[in-house]
């Protein structure tokens, strides 16, 4: 792996900058890459090319944690020099040479011109398309030494907590995952050159020995096994995914970005009608969201609650995971409440200011509120 590195290093200074070329974001377009086979201590080579999404060849998806910014180090992408991050260098390093190798990549750090706005908005809108039509995903859970042995010993052993160390990883912490793994046709677990089944996983999980597995990894899998034994018995699995679900079970886990707990799942919620705009602000993302939420509520709901205190429950925790303060958040509850409820100034008002005193009292700027003793100037 060193030697890699110092090859990276070197290849810099011989060739030109990747450059990627345009997209038509009037067709569902996306790159894909193939990765040269190549001794471990050589730079690492690939060829990337453009295909129409439901003309493409067979793929690899991956889904992986990027990990932190520095260092970088440099790969060869069309012969020019692309800079990479180390979590997804070490997996192009580690699956250059493995039989699985046979098939093109989609990887979003290379595939998407990230600092394209406008095609990232493009290019996240067809995730779900993009996750749902490959092969299999691939999820790679990094190549520490000691995640690695865990990852050996699981496969020899079978045993609990052997799994546990394995599952106990940060890539189960990040909400990019989440819809990258729920949408997969398949999921390979690739930890350091060990592949581990994900049959044996959603097994451990539906067991009564799961208890002790880390709650991420856990909530994910059982999803899985769950999807599984709907479409087993042919049931449409749309039926099980809304919005507010998965607001609700996912927006507390990591991105860097907070438009991103709600963009990194709308490829599980296509009926949400969110549009992914990374030109918004977060609270204009908030506002769309909540308003879709609304929607969805009055359209599954049988007997909608009249003050839509389930909705203002979904609105109050994204506030909370977006990291918005109830200056924010109130207004626009109450542009949502007067379109949907036609409310202006009823209880529900009060439900929302004690809501928002809940948010008060999470960043620390009031006393834990008491329930009735609210109004809408005290809380916000």
């Amino acid at each position: 792996m060193l030697a890699t590195l110092a090859m990276a290093t070197r290849s810099a200074s011989t060739a030109s900058h990747f450059v990627h070329s345009a997209l038509d974001d009037s067709e569902q377009q996306i790159r894909l890459l193939k990765l040269h086979p190549g001794p471990s201590e050589s730079e690492i080579r690939c060829d990337i090319s453009t295909y129409s999404i439901e003309e493409s060849p067979p793929y690899i998806a991956l889904s992986y944690t990027w990990g932190n910014p520095l260092p970088t180090h440099n790969i060869l992408l069309n012969s020019r020099t692309c800079l990479v991050r180390g979590n997804l260098f070490n997996f192009l390093d580690t699956f250059r040479n493995d039989c699985t190798n046979i098939k093109h990549l989609w990887i979003d750090y290379i595939c998407i011109d990230q600092s394209n706005v406008r095609e990232r908005n493009h290019q996240v809108q067809l995730m779900g398309s993009i996750y749902r039509n490959c092969t299999f995903v691939i999820t790679w859970l990094g190549s520490d030494p000691i995640q690695v042995a865990g990852a050996k010993q699981y496969l020899i052993t079978d045993d609990v907590e052997d799994l546990r160390l394995l599952l106990n990883n940060d890539y189960f912490q990040r909400l990019w995952i989440v819809q990258e793994v729920l949408l997969a046709p398949e999921v390979r677990i690739f930890c350091g050159h060990v592949w581990i089944s994900e049959a044996d996983i959603c097994t451990f999980v539906r067991s009564r020995t799961s208890s002790g597995l880390p709650r991420a990894a856990k909530s994910l899998f059982g999803e899985r096994s769950l999807a599984s034994r709907i479409k087993q018995y042919g049931a449409p699995e749309q039926l099980s995914r809304s919005l507010s679900k998965y607001l609700r079970n996912y927006s507390a886990s990591h991105c860097d970005d907070p438009r991103d707990k709600v963009y990194g799942i709308l490829g599980l919620v296509p009926l949400a009608n969110i549009e992914i705009d990374y030109a918004k602000s977060k609270e204009a993302v908030y506002l769309d969201t909540i308003t879709s939420l609304a929607a969805e509520y009055i359209r599954t709901s049988r007997f909608p609650d009249p003050k839509g205190l389930p909705f203002l429950s979904s609105a109050v925790a994204l506030a909370l995971n977006m990291s918005l303060k109830p200056s924010v958040a109130f207004p626009a509850m109450i542009v949502v409440l007067t379109k949907y409820w036609a409310i202006a100034d009823t209880p529900s008002v009060f439900e929302i200011s004690f809501h928002c005193a809940l948010i008060d009292w999470k960043y620390g700027e009031k006393p834990p509120p008491k329930k009735g003793l609210w109004s809408r100037s005290q809380a916000c």
